[in-house]
């Protein structure tokens, strides 16, 4: 689920596609669909589609077609349940771009391992989401170093019906973090931002999400938890 701004225009550094993350959620559906635009161009679907993609068109026929593959399933009753959040895609997003970005790929790509917090921040009438989440290399077999802490920040564009990539960066120190109002003041203390706080956009100003927004946040989490809820009703049945 994606608020929306209450006001029009993209940000001043909003000027490259590629850093752009495209939202598309279907009428008479509750599934959303995250699309990446790559340095060459080239559309990547999340969840994942099959692709990549060649162009938009491309993308929305095969959202067409998994939604009726989905209706058919639900028919016969051989339907699978999602294993992983909507949040969890859009963060996988976020980290491929952040791969192509600094040319890392097959073993050196970062893998996405574990989505820790994430916060909506508003701000100056504009949405931010603040992520943190950690990744491994396959390149890095040793344990106590493999994995590592990100931060991230996405704002979005009402125009484009898009998330803008602000910031995806290493935490290198949970010690210097950065200060932010709008993961403090709103649920998310432990957030971990980067210690250059012109790195993200949103939380520098001392305010509060207006009354009943907390409930976006918690929506999110109660779709993390749904698979656990769905087991133990399973396991009360029997």
């Amino acid at each position: 689920m994606v608020p929306h701004n209450t006001i029009d225009g993209p940000l001043p550094s909003a000027s490259s596609l590629g850093s752009n993350i495209l939202i598309r959620q279907p009428p008479n559906s509750f599934e959303v669909f995250y699309i990446r635009i790559d340095r060459r161009g080239t559309f990547w679907m999340y969840p994942n589609l099959g692709g990549p993609f060649q162009s938009i068109d491309e993308t929305e026929k095969a959202i067409n077609s998994f939604l009726d593959m989905q209706q058919c399933e639900a028919r016969t009753g051989t339907k699978k349940e999602n294993t992983y959040s909507e949040k969890w895609y859009l963060v996988q997003a976020i980290l491929d771009h952040f791969n192509d970005e600094n040319n890392l790929s097959g073993n050196l790509a970062y893998e996405l391992e574990d989505l820790l917090r994430k916060q909506w921040v508003l701000e100056n009438l504009r949405w931010y989401y603040h992520f943190n989440f950690t990744t491994k290399q396959k390149a890095d077999d040793n344990p106590s170093t493999g994995n590592k802490l990100f931060f991230a920040e996405v704002s979005y564009i009402k125009e484009k019906d898009a998330l803008e990539v602000n910031c995806c960066r290493m935490i290198k120190s949970i010690a210097e973090g950065g200060h932010c109002f709008g993961c403090k003041n709103n649920g998310s203390p432990d957030m971990q931002h980067p210690i250059e706080t012109d790195a993200y956009t949103g939380g520098h100003l001392d305010g509060y999400l207006p009354f009943g927004c907390d409930d976006l946040s918690s929506s999110d989490d109660n779709d993390d938890d749904g698979d656990e809820e769905e087991e133990e009703e399973d396991d009360d049945d029997d």
